[in-house]
């Protein structure tokens, strides 16, 4: 009789020994089912039981678009699972797959999701004037031609006393003015002028009257 209740104790302990050591999914951060405002860096798996050393625990994090934002390969230490990010952008539910190995060598998956809620623009009331920031524009004086001008300086700069300005135009030879009544040089030039020219016109004439007795002399012969 004692040696049947001792084996049915026996068969008791060892149908709740593997139930004991199952190793299931405790705690995650993001939590399972949460609502986060900023896009976490990493996902944490904490099982209830260390996993098989050296196995290489698989996650992904799948965001709305489809894409995978695992960064790196995760990391193992005793039963926490870490694995880096990169940064959500896309607001919406993020689905978390994992597959692990067990200590005793079950491989074990899952999954859970958790939301990326980040903070929405505060609406503007209705009717509201929402002020539009411009550029600063520099006020520009105006001013009168004479004023921009300035007053006018008497006194020549170095530049304008040493500029001689341009040269003047060599004016067109004018003709010899004629004799002036009264003036003795200029009588005296006209006078020279005019026997020169009765000296040329006796010069034609004896040449002329020449000319003609030799035709006379040649014709006589």
């Amino acid at each position: 009789m004692r040696s049947t209740f001792l084996l049915a104790a026996l068969l008791v302990v060892l149908q709740a020994l593997p139930a004991s050591a199952h190793t299931e999914l405790d705690t995650t951060v993001p939590a399972a089912d949460s609502e986060v405002l900023d896009p976490p860096s990493e996902v944490v798996l904490d099982f209830t039981a260390a996993l098989l050393p050296d196995s290489e625990p698989a996650v992904r994090v799948i965001d709305p678009n489809g894409d995978d934002l695992v960064a790196a390969p995760p990391t193992l230490e005793g039963a926490t699972v870490t694995v880096p990010l990169n940064l959500a952008v896309t607001p919406g539910p993020h689905r978390v797959d994992w597959a692990i190995t067990a200590a005793d060598g079950d491989d074990q998956t899952g999954s859970f999701t958790f939301v990326f809620a980040p903070p929405a623009d505060v609406a503007t009331p209705p009717g509201a004037v929402v002020p539009t920031e411009s550029a600063p524009t520099e006020a520009v004086p105006t001013e009168s031609a004479d004023s921009a001008t300035g007053p006018a300086d008497p006194t020549p700069s170095p530049a304008e006393a040493t500029d001689p300005g341009p040269a003047p135009e060599a004016s067109e030879p004018t003709a010899t003015p004629s004799a002036v009544p009264g003036d003795p040089e200029a009588a005296s030039t006209t006078t020279r002028a005019l026997v020169v020219v009765a000296a040329f016109f006796a010069v034609l004439g004896v040449g002329a009257v020449m000319l003609a007795r030799a035709r006379r002399d040649g014709s006589e012969e």
